[in-house]
């Protein structure tokens, strides 16, 4: 029972999700960023984006289109990856 005051399952559940949000937009060529930070000001923000008194409010993902696109050399694949069984 302590681990789920620790790390209650929701939370769990709103981290898979923006995680696949955060591949899905970088597939779609589009820029995002996972803000934690301005969950200082949740009741604030909670108040402008009017959420209801039931839900709340986690965390806020930025998304745009980026002003470059930078070009990245990678290594192949089995040098940076190794399979142990």
């Amino acid at each position: 029972m302590g681990f789920r005051k620790s790390a209650p399952s929701a939370i769990q559940s709103v981290a898979a999700a923006v995680t696949t949000m955060l591949l899905v937009f970088h597939q779609m060529g589009l820029g995002a960023v996972w803000l934690v930070s301005p969950i200082q000001a949740k009741k604030e923000i909670e108040t402008i984006l009017k959420v209801p008194p039931t839900m709340a409010l986690v965390c806020l993902v930025a998304v745009g289109y980026p002003d470059e696109s930078p070009q990245k050399d990678r290594r192949p694949l089995d040098q940076v990856l190794e399979f142990v069984s």
